[in-house]
């Protein structure tokens, strides 16, 4: 949770208040890629709803994120 929150407000001091824009840093730093469409759109939702440091956690936890060998 702590590191969640860190990532969450190093993205909003490059891109403070558009939400857009912290839904593609936030996938680009996680992931080295841009979100698509649907992930725009939900991340950008969660975002409004739930903040930005809740996305953060989401990309954390994914599978994408971690790599088992």
């Amino acid at each position: 949770l702590r590191m969640a929150g860190g990532f969450a407000e190093s993205i909003q001091q490059q891109a403070v208040g558009d939400t857009g824009k912290q839904v593609e840093l936030a996938y680009a730093r996680a992931y080295g890629r841009k979100p698509d469409a649907d992930e725009k759109k939900y991340a950008g939702e969660l975002v409004a709803s739930h903040g930005l440091s809740a996305l953060c956690r989401v990309l954390f936890n994914s599978n994408e994120f971690v790599v088992i060998e």
